[in-house]
């Protein structure tokens, strides 16, 4: 692991960035891991790696032998606001360290990957998952929901957080609401997704009912559901 200083004021003193991969191991045959999707479709434990980030007081005495650990979002740290400083994804000077309302009070702070969409590079947390497949080999597959909403009237697509599996516009859907409660009704499969809009890689249809041609926007504060194939993994 990999040590830097960062200088605050204040009783609690400097605190030491540690920084690691760690890894890990996932038994399919505990009964506790059951809930874990395709869990039963691998043969022997399922080793993953994730990236760690911890800050804590250097004199551990100092400290409150309090844990804040945060979920981050996307692999991204957000405890800038709540910590009242610039926050930032690799905090290393007393600058950064703002107001340091966590580490005045002695907290150390962790973070890991857990996002597989996280994208590696800028300080991001990642973590390394292998991919399940059937057991016959062939790749695992379902729907995925996509909850589509603008505050405007002039956008023609929208992107899927996880790319396609098929481009078969059979095997997707794309439904409307006036709001997430309200009753949603299905658009037309051979309007709202033109010839050369298909759902490939990242990109997600274009949106049109049986009033308005293809390539129409999607209406604003409007509800869509997306559904489209994708790959699984576990």
């Amino acid at each position: 692991m990999k040590a830097l200083l960062v200088s605050l004021n204040g009783s609690v003193g400097a605190y030491q960035k540690l920084r690691g991969v760690a890894f890990g191991e996932v038994d399919p045959a505990d009964p506790q891991n059951a809930v874990l999707t395709d869990i039963e479709l691998v043969s022997g434990k399922v080793t993953y790696t994730m990236d760690i980030y911890i800050l804590r007081p250097v004199n551990l005495d100092s400290g409150n032998r309090k844990l804040f650990d945060e979920v981050n979002n996307r692999g991204n740290k957000l405890f800038g606001p709540f910590n009242l400083s610039g926050g930032g994804n690799n905090p290393t000077t007393a600058a950064d360290a703002g107001g340091a309302m966590l580490m005045n009070q002695g907290y150390a702070i962790a973070w890991n990957g857990w996002d597989i969409s996280a994208t590696a590079g800028g300080d991001r947390l990642t973590i390394t998952v292998p991919t399940v497949a059937n057991r016959d080999g062939s790749v695992i597959t379902g729907p995925s929901y996509e909850y589509i909403v603008f505050d405007n009237a002039t956008t023609l697509s929208s992107t899927l957080a996880y790319p396609a599996a098929s481009t078969d516009k059979s095997k997707a859907t794309l439904t409307v609401r006036d709001h997430i409660t309200a009753v949603s009704f299905e658009l037309w499969r051979d309007r709202y997704l033109a010839p050369n809009a298909l759902i490939s890689g990242h990109t997600c249809c274009r949106a049109a009912s049986s009033a308005f041609p293809v390539g129409s926007p999607f209406a604003s504060l409007e509800t869509y559901c997306d559904r489209p194939l994708f790959e699984h993994h576990t």
